[in-house]
């Protein structure tokens, strides 16, 4: 009996953990909901294999401060390279979600839309404020320029969410390798069967003897 119930426990929770990401985006409204951090732009706030779970919010609801602001999910890279922010600058594929803290806020009434300015916490300057001043053919010279008050505004609409839970480095596992990732798997899937037959798997040492001739 107690088998049993240990097979359905395990059954349940590998379908739960296959479900949780598209019930926790309907819940949320806002899909995708959960992200496995890759880059250390919000280091020491947010990690590298940290896991971190967004929800929707209105804009207008969003605080935007330079050291307590919330943290926001855009959408990718996309909009700042179509406003002409070049590419050696924020080197993403696009829909590459980008979770930054939103620093600086506005109300546009031209498109009856919030405004926001970004900024990783570990990075020193805010996003989309890098310019080239003029480079070289073989861009082996160029020539760059950082101006704070043309930085690229992100609008509301291409703000996902913002983040509102984070689990620390529990997100790794999605960052192995595939291999790593299925070997990884097997091993826990064989601990488990022998856990739920009542079998011990138990390592023994042999000492290696080494003989020696007498020659006479």
């Amino acid at each position: 009996m107690k088998k049993k119930s240990a097979i359905i426990i395990v059954i349940g929770l590998f379908v739960f953990s296959i479900y949780f990401p598209l019930i926790h985006s309907i819940f949320n409204n806002t899909n995708p909901s959960i992200f496995v951090i890759s880059s250390p732009s919000m280091t020491p706030t947010i990690n590298v294999g940290d896991l971190a779970f967004a929800k929707n919010v209105d804009p207008s609801e969003i605080v935007a401060s330079t050291d307590n602001g919330d943290i926001i999910v855009i959408k990718g890279p996309q909009y700042f390279l179509e406003k002409g922010y070049p590419k050696q600058f924020l080197n993403l594929p696009n829909n590459t979600p980008i979770i930054h803290r939103a620093i600086e806020k506005i109300f546009d009434p031209a498109t009856n839309e919030w405004l926001f300015v970004t900024k990783g916490d570990a990075n020193q300057f805010v996003d989309g404020g890098w310019s080239f001043i003029n480079s070289s053919d073989d861009k082996g010279y160029f020539v760059v320029e950082y101006n704070s008050s043309s930085v690229i505004m992100v609008p509301q609409s291409q703000i996902l969410g913002k983040i509102y839970f984070v689990i620390p480095f529990i997100g790794y596992c999605a960052l192995f390798p595939l291999p790593i990732f299925c070997v990884l798997i097997a091993l826990c899937v064989f601990f488990g069967i022998l856990e739920l037959r009542g079998l011990e798997l138990t390592i023994k040492l042999r000492k290696r003897v080494e003989s020696h001739e007498i020659q006479s």
